[in-house]
């Protein structure tokens, strides 16, 4: 398979996601009488991954480049890994959570990128999943009083 048409299905990918996100984020709520929003984060993190993508897209069109080299199942293996990771992801949120989600999520993704070869290298990985989670929790939850979905667990 050509590595071109690869970056183009990643490329149409996170531009699905990134609008997706910032659908999302208008209905939570932009702006509310009292402030800030539920969604204005995440249509900022939305906005941005959409606008990269439209500009690897541009890059790539004004290139006109569909490649000729060829790549494996190897090469190709961690890109499927990352989609389905983050669909899964998103399709579990209304059932288990975001902050519940968000450890097995940032540990997959941490395992998909590289794994490492000595046990400190995997407690790094699973320390850094799990201060991700308990930072998102106290960062959005508790500081900010912004609403995060929790799924079946309610509130």
């Amino acid at each position: 398979m050509k590595t071109a048409y690869i970056d183009l299905a990643f490329t149409l990918f996170l531009i699905g996601l990134g609008g997706f996100i910032v659908l999302q984020a208008i209905g939570f709520g932009v702006v509310t009488n009292n402030g800030v929003g539920g969604g204005l984060f995440p249509l900022i993190a939305g906005a941005i991954v959409l606008v990269c993508g439209v500009g690897v897209l541009l890059d790539k069109a004004s290139r006109a480049s569909l490649g000729e080299e060829l790549t494996n199942w190897t090469q190709i293996r961690p890109i499927v890994q990352f989609i389905l990771a983050t669909v899964a992801f998103i399709a579990l949120i209304p059932f288990a959570g975001m902050v519940v989600l968000t450890f097995p999520f940032v540990l997959a993704i941490s395992y998909i990128i590289e794994r490492p070869r000595t046990l400190a290298g995997h407690l790094v990985i699973w320390a850094l999943a799990l201060a991700t989670a308990l930072v998102m929790y106290f960062l959005f939850d508790q500081l900010l009083n912004l609403p995060l979905p929790w799924g079946l667990l309610g509130n």
